[in-house]
């Protein structure tokens, strides 16, 4: 997103962001329950055997899930008195996001929390995203760098100690969560923007403007 930059008339006129309506939200509804369906499969199959704790982790997954979607939603209709739908399909896959990390180690109520707060977090994201006119047309960054980082540390903030089986104390595990934030984010977007620094000046990414107005389909 920082290398294509922002749509035509995202932040035009300099007067604030300006909302693109999504072509097909029903489409987009759809994908988002897929996505729901297949995270089951994501988090239960991660455990690779079918034994007592499958059933612990899918619900810990629907639960996170479905608390991020109204998270979400209800606080993007508490300060635009409006509903969004995009906000409770990004709240939805916030939640997940942030429950994928702890979800064999944390009790239902926790991951309810976690949902919760992955779910606002999305939100405060993209208004911040916004606010700095960075264009992330999906709101994939708030969903799994916000929601991401969140999980990540709420594994050590509320995963069952003895279930991780690290042989930490609290402390040195929300340590360890933290490290594994810095260490992993410097190295993906470090690496990431010099590949497509390079690829873009080789090989123009964007398209040109008579093509965003045509339409990328076409």
């Amino acid at each position: 997103v920082l290398i294509v930059g922002p749509r035509l008339g995202r932040f035009d006129d300099g007067s604030g962001a300006h909302t693109i309506t999504p072509s097909n939200m029903p489409t987009a509804t759809l994908g988002a329950l897929l996505l729901f369906i297949g995270w089951l499969g994501f988090n239960g199959g991660s455990t690779l055997v079918l034994d007592e704790t499958v059933p612990s982790i899918l619900i810990n997954t629907v639960v996170g899930g479905c608390v991020g979607a109204i998270s979400a939603g209800g606080l993007r209709y508490a300060v635009n008195q409006r509903l969004d739908v995009d906000q409770f399909i990004n709240g939805a896959l916030g939640g997940l996001v942030a429950v994928t990390a702890n979800c064999f180690a944390v009790s239902t109520g926790s991951a309810a929390l976690i949902g919760l707060v992955g779910g606002m977090i999305v939100v405060f994201f993209s208004q911040i995203l916004e606010t700095l006119k960075i264009d992330d047309a999906v709101g994939a960054i708030p969903v799994h760098l916000g929601a991401g980082i969140w999980g990540t540390l709420a594994t050590g903030l509320y995963g069952d100690l003895e279930t991780l089986g690290t042989g930490l104390s609290r402390l040195e595990q929300i340590g360890v969560q933290g490290l594994g934030v810095l260490v992993y984010g410097i190295w993906t977007f470090g690496v990431a923007f010099l590949i497509f620094s390079a690829g873009n000046a080789v090989f123009r990414f964007r398209v040109t403007e008579q093509e965003e107005i045509a339409g990328l389909n076409i």
